[in-house]
């Protein structure tokens, strides 16, 4: 493949981009552990990484198996009983350890430094909040989506082989989440691009397979909030639900805080491919970014949480990564700093963003600090908060902030509390991990979480 390889200009940035992978994922592994506490005690993450650890075991929500790798490293922790501070650290910097991993096979393996950068550029393009969102498997889908391009570029020596790592590779992209679908069939469509043979067993058997999946979601929904989502976008009516979409109007208010990235690394990619007269990845691009994008704006019209929304779209700035990554690796020879350049300059704003968005959520653990030594102070372990008296706009999303607290106290104090919103909490032989759940504390791992079976009584104000 011409720019896999290439000449020993090529090979100048290629040297620079392993050099500089390195560095960026040390980078993020420092970000992973300075905001630890930041990526454990919101929502999805403290109630997924508790469950993780209260039962020892690994959880697959909504069929998500391809979330198997990225939940090893606590699972062995969590076996080998070690403190629970260690099992918080090792939560959060375990995703960032597995891109790398991927980077690595990506980069080194499969010799496709296209596909790596489509890993860094991915991290940090487009991407604020959603760092946070330490179990998005929105972000491992366009990290192994990434990977299926290195695997359908790279020259097997056995074709049978590549075949079942092909499928492999899809099924990992496709059962990381549904919009798996989307980043894989872009991946398909611009490997047949660059190959020119449509007769190519491997875009046939990624196609079947997407196909396959699709057909099995559609009549065996996953779950109910994938099921929602395909009945919200079945049903909607037409431009009206487009153009009025809550999901694009996120992109168009936060052009100016960090989506203009992306959308300047889409006009870069557009422009270029004019210039070179690259019509066929140019229609690719535009039909794919477009096309999902409204998809995503009309599925998602009612809107829904910044950090959620910020994920939704993520399968879009994949596609324009990919084609940029590809274009800067066939730079003109004699300008091979361009590149070098244009890397510097997205990752830095990227990850600039991304501090931004930490230091947001970092005055949210502020206000849950504050909340958990009012709980420790007062008589009991198990508290409800008065929603006259709460700050809604730092909490953000209520949903799981019994078991947000009982994280963060178990972290930061070595002492667990629990604190609801809801004005009943629970029973006093069990406590309110969310507002739907009811946990006995008996079910509790007394390794790690102690809770008494006291009732629930008002936090105190002072």
């Amino acid at each position: 493949m011409d720019h896999e390889v290439g000449t020993s200009s090529r090979l100048n940035f290629v040297g620079f981009h392993k050099i500089f992978g390195h560095v960026f994922f040390l980078g993020m592994l420092a970000f992973s552990i300075v905001y630890a506490a930041e990526r454990i005690t919101y929502v999805d993450s403290a109630w997924l990484s508790f469950e993780r650890i209260n039962g020892e075991q690994l959880t697959f929500p909504g069929n998500r198996y391809s979330a198997f790798f990225s939940e090893l490293l606590l699972w062995f922790a969590t076996k080998m009983h070690l403190p629970f501070k260690t099992l918080v650290y090792i939560f959060s910097t375990s995703y960032i350890l597995l891109y790398y991993v991927v980077w690595r096979i990506c980069t080194y393996k499969l010799k496709s430094p296209v596909a790596g950068l489509v890993i860094i550029l991915g991290m940090v393009v487009g991407v604020r909040e959603a760092f946070l969102h330490t179990v998005s498997e929105t972000h491992q889908c366009f990290v192994y989506s990434a990977l299926l391009y290195a695997v359908l570029m790279f020259e097997f020596k056995n074709n049978r082989l590549k075949l079942i790592i092909i499928t492999f590779v899809t099924l990992l992209v496709l059962y990381a989440h549904p919009l798996g679908i989307f980043s894989a069939a872009f991946v398909i469509a611009y490997f047949a691009i660059h190959i020119r043979q449509l007769n190519n067993p491997s875009i046939y058997l990624v196609a079947g397979i997407i196909v396959l999946v699709i057909l099995l979601n559609l009549f065996f929904p996953a779950n109910p909030y994938d099921e929602a989502q395909f009945q919200k976008l079945s049903s909607t009516s037409g431009s009206e639900s487009l153009f009025s979409s809550g999901a694009l109007n996120f992109l168009k208010i936060h052009f100016t805080h960090f989506y203009w990235l992306p959308e300047l690394a889409a006009l870069v990619a557009g422009v270029w491919l004019v210039i070179k007269k690259d019509y066929l990845r140019l229609v690719c691009l535009v039909i794919g970014a477009i096309g999902y994008t409204a998809i995503a704006s009309v599925t998602f019209r009612s809107g829904d949480s910044s950090i959620m929304i910020e994920r939704i779209f993520l399968p879009t700035f994949f596609m324009i990564n990919l084609v940029l990554a590809d274009l800067l690796f066939k730079h003109n020879k004699n300008q091979k700093w361009i590149p070098i350049v244009f890397v510097l300059f997205f990752v830095f704003n990227g990850i600039r963003y991304i501090n931004a968005g930490c230091l947001m959520y970092k005055k949210r653990v502020a206000y849950l600090d504050e909340l958990v030594q009012k709980a420790m102070a007062g008589p009991g372990d198990k508290y409800i908060l008065d929603e006259s008296v709460a700050n809604k706009e730092i909490i953000l999303v209520p949903w799981a902030l019994g078991v947000e607290t009982l994280i963060y106290s178990k972290f930061k104090y070595d002492k667990c509390v629990t604190i609801t919103l809801d004005k009943e909490g629970c029973d006093p032989t069990s406590a309110r991990v969310t507002t739907s759940i009811c946990l006995p504390v008996s079910e509790l791992n007394p390794e790690y979480f102690q809770l008494s079976t006291n009732p629930y009584q008002p936090l105190p104000n002072e």
